[in-house]
């Protein structure tokens, strides 16, 4: 699967598998705010030779949002 690095698999006990990750419900609501209201899309807009240093990055929310832009790279702190 081409996308099997985006899969959820639930974990009951907190602890996923290993080719999987979990989401919180307070993530849906980061993930939502990012992704279907475009929260940081008029705040910055990188170059592709841009070096972008996302501080507190949390969930990496804002990091997948301008991936697609190609950035030269991309820390989440």
């Amino acid at each position: 699967m081409a996308d099997s690095h985006l899969r959820l698999i639930p974990s009951l006990k907190g602890i996923p598998p290993d080719d999987s990750f979990l989401i919180r419900p307070s993530d849906v609501i980061f993930l939502y705010e990012t992704f279907i209201q475009d929260a940081y899309g008029g705040y910055y807009q990188p170059q592709p030779n841009d070096v972008v240093v996302d501080m507190g990055a949390g969930i990496g929310d804002f990091a997948l949002s301008i991936s697609p832009l190609k950035p030269k790279h991309i820390y989440c702190i």
